[in-house]
């Protein structure tokens, strides 16, 4: 028996069960077409994000238009979402599950590179701190530019100033902290 074996097929599992989540929990719903998006489900999570977090409530026209403009792609959108804590992105990632956007999380650049270099992924979402290191967004951005020039790079962060604000536009990336504004940044870069 292969030494993965066990490993695969809890993944395997775990990958079936979430799937079946989304379908029989009402998330999703499987049409001739694909996936169909259940937009109260995203709206309910950004909301839950936008109140922990502080911000102001989702624009629900913005985030109903730009579900509808990518409906097509949602079957396919891979996101790279690297964050030292993602329980603290919980609702937003429940967003994102719910419009059919399949996002794999990471803790760390070391594994987050090496699965951009794979390929696969159309988008990448951030932190700018890891684990008291002030640079680690900023490394990951600086490499993702090395290995991908063009992909989209979004840092989803807690406090964003002017200085910051400068030196994500010059990198060609772009800043947020407020959940709704981060679906909309992730939809529009993948239509």
């Amino acid at each position: 028996m292969h030494d993965n074996y066990w490993l695969w097929l809890i993944i395997g599992l775990s990958i079936g069960a979430f799937i079946a989540w989304l379908v029989f929990g009402g998330k999703l719903k499987v049409t001739k077409e694909g996936f169909e998006v259940e937009i109260e489900g995203v709206l309910g999570y950004l909301r839950e994000a936008a109140k922990r977090k502080g911000t102001v409530k989702p624009d629900e026209v913005m985030v109903r238009r730009e579900l509808y403009a990518i409906r097509r792609k949602l079957p396919t959108l891979k996101v790279l979402w690297v964050d030292d804590n993602p329980t603290w992105n919980l609702f937003e990632r429940l967003a994102f599950a719910s419009a059919g956007v399949f996002i794999d999380s990471y803790t760390n650049n070391g594994d987050a590179i090496s699965v951009l270099e794979a390929g696969g992924f159309e988008l990448v979402i951030s932190d700018l701190n890891r684990t008291g290191k002030t640079e680690t967004g900023w490394e990951l951005l600086n490499e993702l530019r090395r290995l991908r020039p063009k992909m989209p790079f979004v840092f989803y962060v807690s406090h964003i100033d002017d200085e910051i604000r400068e030196r994500v536009q010059k990198l060609g990336a772009d800043i947020t902290n407020d959940p709704a504004q981060l679906v909309q940044l992730v939809l529009t870069h993948v239509r």
